[in-house]
């Protein structure tokens, strides 16, 4: 399967995925979940419990903390798991500066996470006795 992709995609053990809260435009709906992966493009996210009905394009507001608390206007780029899981594609903004905002957010978070992840790898790689 061909990586269709623009950005280096982070993804999230389980134990380590954090909150996001998305909402539709007019209040239509709430729901909450998990980040599963993140990038400076978009992100999957499994929610809590299964939602409406979704379709390719739908608009979303999803609030999270990367650690400081950022709102993204985002689509469904496709749903799946019962509308359990969404991939969602960030949206640009009228303001090229809030897009510069949020990407060097974004990034400073995913190195730290990438960073971390690595650290872990090294770690484990140390207790079995291996070579660094």
């Amino acid at each position: 399967m061909e990586n269709r992709r623009q950005d280096y995609r982070h993804a999230f053990p389980p134990g380590e995925r954090f909150a996001v809260q998305l909402e539709a435009p007019g209040g239509r709906w709430s729901a909450t979940g998990e980040v599963v992966d993140l990038s400076l493009g978009g992100m999957a996210v499994r929610l809590d419990a299964p939602a409406a009905a979704f379709g390719v394009d739908d608009r979303i507001l999803a609030r999270l903390r990367v650690p400081s608390p950022l709102a993204l206007n985002a689509a469904v780029a496709h749903a799946g798991e019962g509308g359990r899981r969404l991939g969602l594609r960030f949206l640009s903004s009228a303001s090229g500066a809030a897009d510069g905002t949020r990407e060097r957010v974004l990034w400073a978070f995913l190195l730290d996470a990438q960073r971390r992840a690595l650290q872990r790898l090294r770690l484990a790689g140390e207790g079995r006795g291996e070579p660094e």
